[in-house]
């Protein structure tokens, strides 16, 4: 009953492979190892094959020399891929059925005779499926190197294209670039390439010359067909796709104006104290060495950290740990979501933006998540750290129904002697340090909601509530929806906490905000101030009413016409942004090179003007003619023309 998504596709025994962890030394299945049938049909058999998952000798995280011995199914299924691997060596051609295929028909059968919900077909047998894939008997063209560089609206790009034979050597390569897609323009798709030989490799006597239109939608993808030919009536087709927009990374913030350190990221986990080849008891969930949450000293208190967003018990996206006690990964950067900050900011001591989105889960629910964070450096607002998630609805159908919460595990002093409770009044949740006898209590922390909607949900879990299977999408959902803000956990024990709110209703293209202040005191009065002052630092914190009618702060970034235009020499560059952030602005060519970046940092919301006097990087003026201005933002990017006439 573990099987999860994508192995639990029921259409047949290859379209999605399972597999299952074996005990090398005496081939019995491993105990922890997902059985079938198929969740999908309960019928379907799952797992396809088996191979060693138990004692494996693996290469430790953040070690440059050490190994240790690791059991699982994470262990069994690189051998499939080793295997997949090999086989493809012999033929890359072969197809995907073929290649699984051959895996299949080439296994030793375990257990009962015939394919079963413990072992599958059996185990792997990488020399038998090796006698099942046939040899290359004529050319095998691929294309070897293609750059994709960082591509913007209004970018033209010159790509040199290489191609790799891993057949018998091909004659007279060609290729040609065809059917682009609209907003995308080729103009120049031919290349030669000569003789090939096997196992070689050649450049082609041409660029791949491309256009993209000013209007071309960041975060998407255009693509365009590549057909290779070569003599004696060869020929491949694939086809090629172009990602518009700078795409995000994943990046971290230390926020640390303060008394309190807090490391956050842009995709939705948050923590990250201690170090991979630590105590995992000392540090946090996701060791990476930076901050986790800290106040008035270097200890760490949280263990582990992340956002909740869910519509039912079917479409919850999270970054926290899953039933196989690994990170649901549910969140992907979107472009452009790269972490901006500002010491100072704009509005706070310290402010980040970031974007993301869940097109990462399971069951997308298909939101796009705009993260901004705050803090301040003098007391008493230094005790906490503001976050803001303003959904917005991407698509052309409603979306109803959201809870949003923070999940946060705190192990404050001793993780084993916490407890807490909640304070509704307050719209406030809290855990907090107290020893066995019950005589003291310090160290408080918690969350606080901010928005309007308020705490609709509050839950607090021990360790055994949520470890190894029992932290499910329907129990996440459930501490996000189920209408319980009450109870307490009296008895000290290994807590942790989620604090929600909503539910919110989002039309096409509509948006909504939910924000959380994350607060410590050391005492129950510090606690109760620094979560008044995070509610009073919230509600002052400028919106788009709070700017005057005539200069209205945009819903997301605007780029204005240059003015004069023509000019000669000098030009003034208008644009207005939402909320501050990083913004870079760059002066192209018509051939798509880069002339000069003349801004390139934090600025505030509003309006903003930069003047252009015409000249390259290196200073000399630039010829007449026609040029390209685009200015970058957390919103995306916007390209303009304009001349330069002498």
């Amino acid at each position: 009953m573990t099987i999860r998504n994508p192995a639990d596709r029921a259409a047949d025994s290859i379209t999605n492979f399972a597999v299952g962890a074996l005990n090398a030394e005496d081939f019995k299945i491993w105990s922890g190892s997902s059985r079938g049938p198929s969740d999908c049909d309960r019928v379907s058999i799952k797992p396809n094959v088996t191979a060693p998952g138990m004692m494996v000798r693996s290469a430790v995280a953040g070690s440059d020399a050490s190994y240790n011995y690791y059991t699982g199914t994470s262990m069994a299924a690189p051998h499939v891929a080793g295997a997949v691997a090999i086989l493809r060596q012999k033929n890359p051609d072969a197809t995907v059925d073929q290649i699984k295929t051959a895996l299949l028909k080439s296994t030793h059968d375990l257990g009962a005779a015939g394919p079963d919900y413990t072992f599958g077909w059996g185990i792997i047998d990488i020399m038998e499926a090796l006698r099942q894939i046939d040899l290359l008997t004529q050319p095998s063209l691929q294309v070897a190197g293609l750059a994709r560089p960082d591509i913007l609206p209004g970018d033209i790009i010159n790509l040199q294209p290489a191609l790799k034979n891993v057949g018998p050597t091909a004659h007279n390569v060609t290729a040609q670039l065809s059917n682009p897609d609209l907003g995308l323009t080729v103009l120049n798709g031919f290349s030669s390439f000569g003789n090939i030989d096997k196992d070689g490799t050649a450049t082609g006597s041409l660029t791949f010359d491309l256009a993209f239109d000013s209007a071309a939608v960041p975060g998407r993808f255009y693509s365009v067909d590549l057909d290779i030919y070569a003599a004696g009536g060869y020929s491949k087709h694939e086809r090629l796709h172009f990602l518009v927009g700078v795409k995000g990374g994943r990046t971290y913030f230390h926020h640390d104006t303060g008394l309190v350190k807090f490391a956050i990221s842009n995709y939705g986990a948050y923590g990250f104290y201690g170090e991979p080849s630590g105590n995992a008891l000392a540090g946090s969930y996701i060791p990476l060495g930076f901050y986790g949450f800290q106040l008035d000293r270097d200890t760490n208190d949280l263990y582990e950290g992340a956002l909740l967003i869910g519509t039912d018990s079917l479409h919850v996206s999270d970054c926290a740990h899953n039933i196989a006690m690994e990170p649901d990964n549910d969140f992907a950067v979107a472009v452009g979501g790269s972490i901006a900050s500002a010491s100072p900011g704009n509005l706070a001591d310290q402010e980040t933006s970031s974007i993301f989105n869940d097109s990462y889960a399971e069951h997308p629910i298909g939101l796009t998540i705009t993260q901004r964070s705050y803090g301040w450096a003098a007391d008493p607002d230094d005790r906490f750290v503001i976050l803001e998630y303003i959904l917005t609805n991407p698509s052309e159908d409603a979306i109803n129904g959201i809870r949003v919460g923070l999940f946060l595990d705190w192990d404050i002093r001793v993780y084993s002697q916490n407890h807490g409770a909640f304070v509704p009044s307050e719209n406030l949740g809290y855990l907090c340090w107290s020893n066995y006898a019950y005589t003291d209590s310090a160290d408080f922390r918690g969350v606080k909601v901010l928005n309007p909607e308020g705490m609709t949900n509050y839950h607090i879990f021990i360790y055994d509530d949520i470890r190894d299977t029992n932290f499910r999408e329907a129990k996440k959902y459930a501490a996000l929806s189920d209408n319980f803000v009450s109870g307490t956990l009296s008895a000290v024990n290994d807590a942790s906490q989620v604090t929600a709110t909503g539910p919110f209703n989002l039309a096409p293209g509509a948006s909504d905000t939910a924000a959380f202040a994350v607060v410590g005191g050391r005492s129950w009065a510090q606690f109760m101030e620094a979560e008044a002052r995070a509610e009073l630092k919230y509600n002052n914190l400028p919106t788009a009413a709070d700017f005057p009618e005539d200069h209205p702060l945009p819903g997301r970034l605007a780029l204005y016409q240059n003015y004069p235009n023509p000019f000669n020499p000098s030009t003034t560059i208008a644009f207005a942004l939402s909320h501050g952030g990083h913004v870079r602005a760059d002066i192209y060519d018509l051939l798509g090179r880069l002339i000069r970046t003349v801004q390139d940092g934090y600025l505030p919301a509003g309006e903003h003007r930069i003047v252009w006097d015409g000249a390259d990087r290196a200073g000399r003026q630039v010829a007449s003619g026609i040029y390209f201005y685009r200015v970058r933002s957390d919103d995306g990017s916007l390209t303009r023309k304009m001349i330069l006439l002498k």
